[in-house]
């Protein structure tokens, strides 16, 4: 019986092998199409090849820090590549990349959504630092990217960075593509490198110092203005230089807020007196002034 047992299995084991020869032999070139087309994906009815985007990522990426003078590097900035280690004195002056490269040890695509949401707080920063006046603009990368290089904030080689790690990001994060961990750490090398450039574009930084300060249509501050309070904003320079100004507005705010450098446009308020909170100096706030109405840039999309 054991014979039997064996014979049997031997002769199973001998069909399988002629069925994957058969299989090789008649289905051969699909079956080369389908194992070249793995690392392929559609991304928006697109044919997207991972290997070459990330090779143009990191390319682009190069070139666009190249672009500014003293751009730091991702080696220079600490490296998630396995076999370096990251530079700790520069991590620790970025918390938000500290954060990124120890999860990089442990879940790559974790670090790389935290690499994205740090490049748009930066995109953010500088979008709505410009200055507008009339209805507030909504943010979107596409948007935000595309009116930055208009207005010639960023190059055209860093928008085509920022468009690339968008897209290799998205086929990442929902697997359009099949991705390994390797594969993903390429993308946050150079995504950190995207990241420490656009760090090097100047723009203000606009910070909530006071809020719901009382104004006055009198020097003496006697006369109180009904339906207006006033704002006081550390407005710090691309080289931290700080100015302070009080403007009129109709929002809340609270202090220590980044805002957006916005204003509504239309009715322009004549000329405001306070009381600085800090001395008590009876104090001009605004000659003229449209309306402060700057959202704190970590509340609207």
């Amino acid at each position: 019986m054991k014979e039997f047992t064996d014979l049997l299995a031997g002769v199973v084991g001998l069909l399988w092998v002629a069925l994957a020869a058969y299989i090789v032999y008649r289905f051969g070139p699909g079956i080369d199409r389908i194992l070249k087309s793995v690392r392929k994906g559609k991304f928006f009815g697109q044919e997207f090849e991972l290997d070459e985007a990330l090779n143009d990522l990191e390319k682009q990426a190069q070139e666009s820090a190249s672009e500014m003078q003293d751009a730091p590097t991702v080696r220079e900035l600490g490296s998630v590549a396995t076999d370096e280690v990251p530079e700790a004195n520069h991590s620790r002056v970025y918390p938000d990349v500290e954060k990124i490269l120890d999860d990089a040890k442990e879940n790559p695509k974790v670090a790389l959504l935290l690499l994205a949401n740090s490049i748009e707080k930066e995109l953010r920063e500088i979008y709505f630092s410009q200055g507008q006046i009339g209805k507030p603009k909504k943010f979107s990368w596409n948007f935000a990217i595309s009116e930055l290089t208009n207005s010639g904030r960023l190059t055209n080689t860093q928008a085509h960075a920022l468009r690339t790690f968008t897209r290799v990001r998205n086929s990442m994060v929902h697997d359009i593509v099949n991705v390994s961990e390797s594969d993903v750490l390429r993308a946050i090398d150079s995504g950190l490198t995207i990241l420490f450039t656009i760090r090097e574009i100047s723009r203000g930084r606009f910070f909530i110092r006071h809020a719901e300060i009382p104004i006055y249509s009198d020097p003496d501050c006697t006369d109180k203005k009904s339906g207006i309070v006033g704002v006081m904003i550390n407005a710090r320079t691309a080289t931290d230089e700080l100015t302070v100004g009080v403007y009129p507005t109709t929002r809340t705010y609270e202090a220590g807020q980044q805002v957006a450098w916005e204003w509504k446009g239309g009715t322009i308020w004549n000329a405001g007196y306070y009381v600085d909170p800090e001395t008590s100096e009876k104090m001009t706030a605004w000659s003229e002034s449209y309306e402060f109405v700057g959202r704190p840039l970590q509340k609207f999309g």
